[in-house]
């Protein structure tokens, strides 16, 4: 036992011993390590960080690139600087270490990814791109990636539609080049192009239902970058398709060595951004009395769709029920009022009197939230599951997401489920195959859109005030199949809306390529690549019996396909010529097949409720068959000649061969030539000053040709005479001599970065000339025809782009970084045809603006009628105190003056904080929810008080009524009275009057990120651990307009629905949470 004893303790005091000469000999060796940090050429660096790796302390570099730091002998200094490599110095029994720092190349020679899918130096580039990360994506939340874009990227407009699930949206780059073409750019994905046509579904003149846009279709997980080739400079050898500019995306792929899995989930929870400011005061009727029987007229305005009825939680007068009083009327349709009480009306949810069978008067109230409790918390959930390995024989990546969306609108969803798979791998030393694709599934039921009655928005403002939503909520039918509501003509109850007249969409789709490259040598290659874009989608219209517009039922089905082929073979020579001088060729070809069907069929009558088949039908079902099919052939070559890697010259030259031009018209060269010249290398420029500098200048052509089957008359069937089928000839003459658009485009730039790296700018100036514009013009009636498609017109854009950058802080452990872009675009319409001086390319909502091309204005100009103004700027009355109406004049433009955005990003340690705003100033907007709300009475700019004190909707004779802020011809103040219930109706100035300022300001997106210490995440056997909470579209900051976002459109995206808006369900303000786990 005293041996055991003796050893012990000779142990202890044995380390003990040992702890106390490490410790003396830790504090013996700590030391002042100093020392001085200069570039590859010896100019000395400031604000590199010096990191003690022992002790996790840190200094940075002064003016002079001195630094000063703690540590002990034998630890490791950690040097790292914008743009040079990091290096890692033992330190030993050193008290002075003096480093250069060396560039790092991979920083810069950043490669992008450009036209054809061909990788190329970014500093080399002659032209404007801009690079987003998956990651820049897929934070937005957002499950359209369009949207995703917006405030991120100079001179790109992003115009979303509404909140509902699956809506569209609408992306322009650099204004409009075509007055009646899409105008949006080219999607490419993997080097495929895809489509991104507007889907929206019509039946008559109140049905519309957005179906998204072909791009929403690309999942945001599986993106492992996005590059925006803007204009045609960069774009040209993409011919006639790429003359709005492309979309790259690249999606992610297999990398490194090894297996490994990730699994992602996401939730957002979403809620209305604005709803317009509904008044509480007035409910249903007009001339302040109403009182229900039918919902059809048959008692007093109980079929009126407007808030001009009685007020609302007033309390009786004795006053008011006798003989002349406001409310007697109440009394002589037999509904007794008790003095000191509120007012009691029948209602269509008033209890039935069993004996007499007529409803009996219950509270005459408001319900100040039945529309905004109408719409719910919207919830999407996000799960992807990755699995990725890779090694000498290659790598590959498959990715299964599963996407749930639930909209703020009740019973609309979206599932969508996508499988993304990626490999590539040598089949022999010289010879590699590669494979890409995305199988995409998705199914929901959308909501209404636009002037329609399946649009619940509609009928927020077609509206009665007092209505319990929630009682229709839980009473939405009779025992017998009828609907409840409060009307029976227009709209329907807005739960059997939500719940029985459905709109179910299902869609597949196959996105993919394959590919072969042989390397002949380490400069020779030769690849080709062959892919499609599939796709089959049904929808379908479904409207129940005993509706108040389908009393019969109705049903229709529609299903879309679209397939598009498109083979590529593309020999790539790369060499070096001499020490100074490099050279890149490509030789390719191209051939594009592009096919699309669409069948309607539909009854408007069903024999039994509740079956929704064409074989239900009482008539016999109508079926429409639409088919065309387009094909263009191409060959393409670029030459890029470097120079000492200071001075860049590209060459590009593409033919296109259309199918749907005339055969000697029907082949068109597209050339390009860009030059860029890194000055600050020639000059060897301090970097402590001028990091970089590059002089870039860019001149192609581009254009656009038409649309199948416009060179000939063509026959569409029409309703049979009898048994014998009936075809009608086009009303539009065939063309002369048609011929494809083009556009010259022309680009200057400059980029700079200051304090090696610390703060950049980017400018570009560019111009573009649009000639032979394909229009459809108007002929004389007596040539049989209508219109005929013709080459006539100019449109000119010219514009600005400006990128800044800054890292304003740097520490070993914190960074703030800045990022703001600002785009400016500014078009005119040189000329037309002939006599042609205004074409119009269509109407806002309503009918009241027409957007035309004006010769000397610009796109998108917006006409109609307006006020007439006094020399002291007020609109003119005429003597009974009613504003003038001038004739059709310009009253605005639906583009906006520029567009920008700006980011800070602040990161400490493991953890970021991200928050973009975003900003459109300038451009028109006209507003058919203010115009309509002011009418109704729904609004609360037909509520309070006029100028004498009185309540607005009382009689003239009690001091009430409507006073409009405006002048007699002489000048002096409108004083005169309108009856607000007569005078709503009024169209004076219509068009102006409804005209809003578009401009905006958003905090659009906040983001918090952390990522665990590999360290803890090691531990337990994980590789990573990320976690995010986010919020997007959180907050409008400036805003000239009310009662609706100016970012949201009439129905959908498409051009038509530009530059006005009504009724559209709320966008969404969005927030939620991510967490990534990677094995």
């Amino acid at each position: 036992m005293k041996t055991i004893l003796k050893t012990v303790l000779t142990k202890r005091i044995f380390l003990f011993g040992i702890y106390l000469l490490t410790t003396g000999a830790l504090v013996a060796q700590n030391q002042t390590i100093s020392g001085t940090v200069t570039d590859e050429t010896g100019i000395p660096l400031l604000g590199v960080t010096v990191l003690n790796e022992n002790s996790n302390e840190g200094a940075i570099t002064d003016f002079d690139g001195k630094y000063s730091i703690q540590a002990i002998e034998n630890a490791n200094l950690t040097f790292s600087y914008i743009g040079y490599s990091e290096q890692t110095i033992a330190i030993g029994s050193r008290t002075t270490i003096d480093i250069a720092m060396q560039p790092d190349v991979q920083s810069l020679d950043e490669v992008v990814v450009t036209a054809l899918g061909i990788t190329r130096e970014k500093k080399a580039l002659g032209y404007a791109v801009q690079e987003l990360s998956g990651d820049d994506i897929k934070n937005t939340s957002e499950t359209n990636v369009i949207n995703a874009l917006a405030g991120k990227s100079a001179g790109v407009l992003i115009n979303s539609s509404n909140g509902n699930v699956g809506a569209s949206s609408r992306i322009t780059i650099r204004g409009n080049q075509s007055l009646t073409g899409n105008n949006q750019p080219l999607f490419v994905v993997d080097g495929i192009p895809i489509d991104n046509s507007i889907v929206s579904s019509t039946r008559g003149g109140y049905d519309f239902t957005d179906m998204g846009n072909g791009a929403a279709d690309i999942n945001p997980s599986d993106i492992a970058e996005m590059t925006i080739l803007k204009g045609g400079n960069a774009a040209a050898l993409y011919g006639s398709r790429g003359a709005n500019g492309v979309v790259l995306i690249t999606t992610k792929s297999g990398k490194g060595k090894g297996f490994s899995v990730s699994l992602e989930n996401s939730i957002t929870l979403s809620n209305p951004f604005l709803l317009p400011d509904y008044q509480n005061e007035y409910g249903q009727g007009g001339g302040q009395q109403y009182w229900y029987k039918d919902g059809l007229n048959g008692g007093s305005n109980d079929g009126v769709d407007e808030s001009f009825g009685p007020r609302l939680d007033y309390t009786v007068q004795a006053g008011d029920i006798a003989p002349g009083g406001k409310l007697y009327w109440a009394i002589e349709a037999g509904f007794p009022q008790t003095p000191g009480e509120i007012l009691t009306l029948p209602q269509f949810d008033s209890p039935v009197d069993p004996v007499t069978g007529e409803r009996t008067a219950t509270p005459w109230i408001s319900q100040p939230n039945n529309i905004k409790n109408f719409y719910e918390t919207g919830i999407t959930r996000v799960t992807n599951v990755a699995l990725s390995n890779g090694g000498d024989w290659g790598n590959m990546r498959l990715s299964i997401t599963n996407s749930d969306q639930t909209g703020m609108v009740p019973n609309t969803n979206q599932v969508k489920n996508t499988i993304n798979f990626s490999g590539n791998t040598n089949l022999t030393d010289k010879l590699s195959f590669e494979a890409k694709g995305s199988y995409i599934n998705s199914n929901g039921n959308l909501n209404g859109a636009g002037y329609t009655f399946n649009n619940i928005g509609m009928q927020t403002i077609w509206t009665a005030r007092q209505v319990n939503w929630d009682y229709m909520k839980n009473n939405i039918e009779n025992p017998d199949g009828t609907q409840i509501s409060w009307i029976n003509r227009w709209h329907n109850n807005p739960y059997w809306i939500q719940y029985k007249n459905l709109n179910p969409q299902s869609k597949n789709r196959l996105i993919g390529s394959t590919s072969l490259k042989y390397q002949f040598n380490d400069w020779l290659s030769l690849t080709s690549r062959a892919g499609i874009d599939y796709s089959n989608e049904q929808v379908e219209l479904i409207r129940a019996y005993y509706g108040n517009n389908d009393p019969e039922g109705r049903y229709a089905v529609s299903n879309y396909f679209r397939q598009e082929i498109n083979a590529d073979i593309l020999l790539s020579a790369v060499k070096n010529i001499t020490d100074d001088l490099s050279l890149t060729a490509n030789v390719g070809a191209n051939i594009m097949n592009n096919q699309y069907r669409l069948q309607t069929s539909s009854v408007d009558r069903l024999v039994v409720p509740d079956i929704y088949s064409l074989s239900n039908a009482k008539e016999t079902p109508t079926t429409t068959f639409y088919q065309r099919e387009k094909e263009i052939q191409s060959m393409y070559a670029s030459l890029s000649l470097g120079y000492k890697r200071q001075v860049y010259l590209d060459l590009t030259g593409r033919n296109d061969w259309s199918s749907t031009l005339a055969k000697k018209n029907n082949s068109y060269f597209y050339p390009s030539a860009t030059g860029s010249w890194i000055f600050s290398e020639t000059f060897k420029a301090n970097r402590n000053l001028l990091s970089f500098g590059k002089l870039r200048l860019s001149i192609a052509q581009v254009g656009n040709d038409t649309d199948p089957y416009r060179l000939d008359a063509t026959y569409s069937a029409a309703t049979p005479y009898g048994n014998n089928p009936s075809f009608s000839l086009s009303t539009a003459m065939p063309p002369a001599d048609l011929v494809n658009e083009l556009v010259t485009s022309k680009e200057l730039g400059l980029d700079l970065k200051f304090f090696n790296n610390r703060l950049g700018i980017d400018v570009t100036l560019y111009n573009s000339v649009a000639k032979n514009q394909i229009l459809s013009a108007p002929v004389s009636p007596t040539s049989g025809f209508n219109t005929q498609v013709i080459n006539a017109g100019q449109v000119d854009n010219e514009g600005v782009e400006i990128i800044l950058t800054g890292t304003p802080i740097q520490t070993n452990n914190f960074s703030w970084d800045v990022t703001a872009n600002y785009g400016k675009n500014t078009s005119k319409i040189i000329a037309l045809n002939g006599d042609i001086q205004r074409l119009e390319l269509f109407k806002t909502e309503g009918n009241q603006i027409n957007v035309v091309a004006d010769v000397g204005g610009s796109y998108g100009d917006m006409w109609g009628k307006g006020y007439v103004y006094h020399e002291n700027g007020k609109p003119i009355v005429d003597a009974s105190g009613v504003p003038l109406t001038s004739d059709i004049k310009k009253l605005g433009n639906l583009m906006p003056d520029w567009i920008g955005g700006l980011n800070n990003s602040f990161s400490y340690k493991n953890i970021n904080l991200s928050v973009l705003i975003d900003a459109k100033i300038g451009g028109d907007i006209y507003s058919r929810t203010n115009q309509d709300g002011w009418a109704t009475g729904a609004l609360t700019s037909t509520v309070g008080l006029n100028p004498n004190g009185v309540d607005v909707r009382d009689p003239l004779a009690d001091g009430g009524g409507y006073l409009f802020d405006g002048v007699f011809e002489d000048g002096t103040p409108n004083n005169i009275y309108q009856d607000l219930d007569g005078f709503r109706w009024n169209s004076f100035a219509r068009a102006e009057r409804w005209l809003y300022d578009a401009s905006y300001v958003k905090l659009r997106q906040i983001t918090i990120s952390y990522s665990l210490p590999k360290t803890l995440t090691s531990k337990i056997g994980l590789s990573a651990i990320d976690l995010s909470l986010f919020a997007r579209n959180i907050a409008l900051l400036y805003s000239k307009n009310e009662n609706f976002d100016p970012e949201v459109a009439n129905k959908d995206a498409s051009l038509s629905s530009q530059g006005s808006e009504f009724a559209s369900n709320p966008s969404a303000r969005n927030i939620g949470l991510r967490a990534k786990i990677t094995f």
